[in-house]
């Protein structure tokens, strides 16, 4: 499964990238996250990994993030990995005028196994849930 999602951030692209690049601001912005640990490499840089884990209900769900490109501040690219998913995606942050950035995310879903039956499910449920970060990412650099 393939889609993309974007949004526009009334901020310049150096404010977004500064926010979007610390992994310190990842829980200000993803409120189920409860722990992000540096795994391998110098965080954020290709070949990079990073442990994260999320409260799904009244589960956890643990996933690894490989960055696969660090190109900022034009682009970022990173494959998250958990049971039966496969997520590579792709961010690009373009300038729009002096004061708004258009990040764009294309993203692309793998799955095996069980996840393969439950993705025919919740197919709309992924775009929706990465428009709904997105936008908490959006309010968070807006607000500080």
């Amino acid at each position: 499964m393939k889609y993309s999602c974007e949004v526009v951030i009334e901020r310049s692209r150096g404010e977004v990238i500064s926010k979007f690049d610390s992994s310190q601001n990842l829980p200000k912005w993803q409120p189920t996250l409860r722990s992000a640990e540096p795994l391998t490499g110098d965080p954020g840089q290709p070949g990079s990994t990073m442990r994260l884990v999320y409260d799904q209900g009244k589960r956890q769900m643990e996933m690894i993030e490989t960055v696969t490109a660090n190109n900022l501040p034009e682009s970022f690219d990173a494959t998250y990995t958990t049971s039966g998913v496969i997520n590579p995606c792709h961010n690009t942050f373009e300038e729009v005028g002096d004061s708004q950035t258009r990040w764009v995310m294309e993203t692309e879903f793998n799955f095996s196994g069980f996840m393969a039956i439950m993705s025919f499910f919740m197919r709309k449920a992924f775009p929706k849930e990465t428009q709904r970060m997105m936008g908490h990412f959006k309010k968070f650099v807006e607000s500080t």
